[in-house]
């Protein structure tokens, strides 16, 4: 029979692995999204390498500390609960800046711009800028950030409902119910920083469009590079003909 410290590493090992894969999909690729330059872009870029770090920590030395039972990795084992504190605050902390985002953002939608721009322009140039908007673009502008608004909502209520097992239901149980205690604070903790890049890759396409135009542009190099005589014959093809 697998032994509980084996076991709770096979739990929380493909968990983490999901994450670590989630999150650093979007902590990489989310500048090359049109629709994420922006303040909410960076902000959730942020979130994004806090669950990164989270899950790799969890997924890279937690399990393999636990179902390999490593003593060198168990003396530094605060080092590594340090880290992974260290990576918490900064997913913590982006989800309040990202909830005042999207708060702004619905109160204060003519001043959200200037309260969040990364270069403060003068408000005259603001104004000349919504002016200058389509009303096409201005209903595809609100579309997104509505679309923002569900995924910082969807998130804050996953997030919340892990400080709810986390902080008030697991210090309820009982001692001698250590699984169920393990699954609703380790478990729990790990679930709530994979869903985030879940939830982000969810509602934001450009991520799968960019990953598979990325993976076409390499499959038509490397025909382009095995099969070159193929292209020069069809080049001077086209020269015979004309």
């Amino acid at each position: 029979m697998i032994a509980d410290e084996k076991l709770a590493g096979l739990i929380v090992f493909p968990i983490a692995l999901i994450g670590v894969f989630a999150n650093w999909t979007v902590a990489l690729l989310i500048r090359r999204l049109p629709s994420l330059k922006n303040s909410f872009g960076r902000l959730t870029a942020s979130q994004s390498i806090g669950d990164a770090i989270h899950s790799t920590v969890f997924a890279f030395l937690f399990s393999p500390m636990c179902f390999f039972g490593i003593d060198f990795m168990k003396e530094y084992s605060s080092v590594i609960g340090h880290i992974l504190l260290i990576a918490y605050d900064i997913s913590t902390y982006s989800h309040l800046c990202i909830s005042l985002n999207r708060f702004c953002s619905i109160v204060a939608p003519i001043q959200y711009d200037t309260i969040f721009r990364i270069h403060f322009g003068s408000l005259l140039t603001h104004n000349l800028q919504l002016s200058s908007t389509s009303s096409q673009s201005h209903a595809k502008k609100r579309s997104a950030e509505m679309n923002f608004l569900k995924q910082a909502c969807l998130q804050a209520f996953v997030f919340v409902c892990e400080l709810i097992t986390y902080f008030l239901i697991t210090p309820r149980v009982d001692g001698s119910e250590r699984w169920l205690r393990f699954f609703l604070s380790t478990v729990a903790w790990v679930c709530v920083h994979m869903l985030d890049g879940i939830i982000t890759l969810s509602f934001n396409k450009e991520f799968t469009q960019t990953i598979f135009r990325g993976i076409k542009i390499k499959d038509l190099s490397g025909y382009s590079t095995r099969h070159p005589h193929t292209e020069n014959t069809s080049n001077a093809g086209s020269k015979t003909k004309h």
